[in-house]
């Protein structure tokens, strides 16, 4: 902002116009495939109602613009903030799914191999922790995220206890549903 004022009058208004025009036409094509690249444009011009508006298309259409191109390439602190919603329309299953697709991608720019424990420093505790692994049935834990190897055995020793109730003690997961 301090750059803007800095300008003549004219000037100023012209790229305010500009800015506003820009804005709007983000906002007349925004979808839930293309929400994870106009996001980050809000919040850099700190468009509060454009932000608002992504937010509520990634709530209400959470499976597809998990699923977009878009998203496996967003930076680290938007996943974080995705997998902290209350919000999301989407069972946890899918989340952590995109999360492992989000992790294969990263390791692939970074050309490293792509086990369990890469993916795991790739996708950090805070993300891991918000996703909610007690809310999934059993059979897709056992078919995505055993799989995966990002959870180590202790974990999934764990995960198998919780489904068959002789867990002793509390998992370090959510169990509430999103709202």
């Amino acid at each position: 902002h301090r750059d803007l004022h800095s300008f003549p009058t004219r000037r100023s208004s012209d790229l305010l116009s500009l800015a506003e025009k820009c804005a709007g036409f983000l906002r007349k094509n925004l979808d839930a495939s293309n929400v994870f690249s106009i996001l980050p444009c809000a919040q850099t011009f700190d468009d509060k109602d454009l932000e608002d508006r992504c937010w509520e298309v990634v709530d209400v259409h959470t499976k597809e613009a998990l699923t977009s191109d878009d998203f496996v390439v967003a930076e680290r602190s938007l996943v974080e903030s995705v997998v902290k919603r209350q919000t999301l329309t989407v069972k946890e299953v899918e989340l952590f799914k995109a999360v492992d697709r989000w992790a294969e991608k990263k390791i692939e720019e970074q050309g490293i191999v792509a086990d369990g424990n890469a993916k795991r420093r790739i996708i950090g505790e805070e993300i891991l922790k918000e996703i909610r692994f007690p809310l999934m049935l059993e059979k897709e834990f056992a078919s995505f995220v055993i799989d995966s190897k990002i959870l180590d055995m202790k974990e999934v020793g764990d995960m198998i206890k919780h489904y068959n109730q002789v867990l002793t003690s509390p998992l370090p997961y959510l169990q509430s549903p999103r709202i």
